[in-house]
């Protein structure tokens, strides 16, 4: 690799087709080397392979495929929660019956902890300070019943510099 500000030492870009079928084309090589996928899995599965696939013919706008790939996982296998204990395990406990694959980060891998900017539950002095606070216009997607309005978001009174205190 050796940059340079010149275009023609690249290679052109190639169209949608040929990268549609680049694509497909290394989703087919990887079907044939995974293992067979299970709930939860850290792997790279056949599983996880045809949900690529069905991703990838939605975005071609390749309908009966798309549905083909995913009607076996869906139908089968992976089945969506669809009760508040179920979701907020999904997403506080990592445990779900519609995680195709599951990508494990333990205390020897550890990132920078984004999702605490937004899941901060720490008190300054005995009172809330979080460091995100959703919009009404945002709160107002998710209606009284969605059981992902009740996981993502949690009602405190906080006070905000500046702003004074409020639910």
């Amino acid at each position: 690799y050796n940059p340079t500000t010149s275009s023609s030492k690249y290679p052109g870009r190639s169209n949608l087709y040929d990268t549609y079928d680049l694509i497909l084309s290394d989703l087919e090589e990887a079907a044939n080397i995974t293992t067979t996928g299970t709930v939860n899995s850290p792997y790279y599965t056949e599983d996880v392979v045809e949900a690529a696939f069905a991703r990838v013919y939605l975005y071609m706008q390749e309908w009966d495929l798309a549905y083909s790939a995913a009607e076996g996982l869906v139908d089968g296998k992976y089945t969506l929660v669809n009760n508040q204990a179920a979701h907020d395990s999904m997403w506080k406990d990592d445990e779900s019956t519609e995680n195709i694959m599951l990508v494990v980060m333990d205390l020897n891998n550890v990132g920078p902890a984004t999702g605490t900017v937004y899941l901060n539950d720490k008190k300054n002095n005995g009172v809330m300070d979080p460091e995100y606070i959703p919009t009404k216009s945002l709160l107002d997607l998710y209606d009284a019943k969605d059981i992902r309005r009740n996981t993502y978001f949690k009602e405190y009174t906080i006070t905000a510099t500046g702003y004074g205190t409020d639910d």
